[in-house]
């Protein structure tokens, strides 16, 4: 799965294979590989990268052992938070879908039995 951010300046791409990274984001200007997320950083997997519809915000989901959502800064691919354990308890199964509302005030989720769940995130981001 890839991603591109609103105003074009990333690109997100769900990498196949553990040894490119996870998950790496690259400069849409230059092409270049900004950053990259391996399996020691995010062990149960990461799926479904999305951005927010500010940019400032890149979401994630992870599909294995643990469902946990991550919000990681576009730029330097830091976790801004991670909905584990604050938000998750929704969730049962590895999250394998997200996407943000279009004010990215909400936070959509699917796992893998079905189960969809609605988060806010005001809160976060305030």
């Amino acid at each position: 799965r890839v991603s591109i951010s609103t105003n074009g300046d990333f690109l997100a791409v769900e990498a196949d294979s553990p040894d490119q990274g996870l998950l790496q984001m690259f400069d849409m200007r230059s092409l270049t590989r900004l950053w990259s997320i391996d399996g020691s950083v995010c062990p149960s997997g990461i799926t479904s990268p999305v951005f927010s519809p500010t940019n400032l915000l890149l979401a994630c989901g992870s599909e294995h052992d643990h469902p946990t959502i991550r919000l990681l800064h576009p730029r330097d691919g830091r976790c801004l938070v991670s909905l584990k354990s604050r938000l998750c308890a929704g969730h049962l199964t590895g999250i394998t879908k997200v996407c943000f509302g279009p004010d990215g005030t909400l936070l959509a989720s699917g796992d893998i039995s079905g189960r969809v769940c609605i988060w806010s995130l005001r809160s976060i981001q305030e």
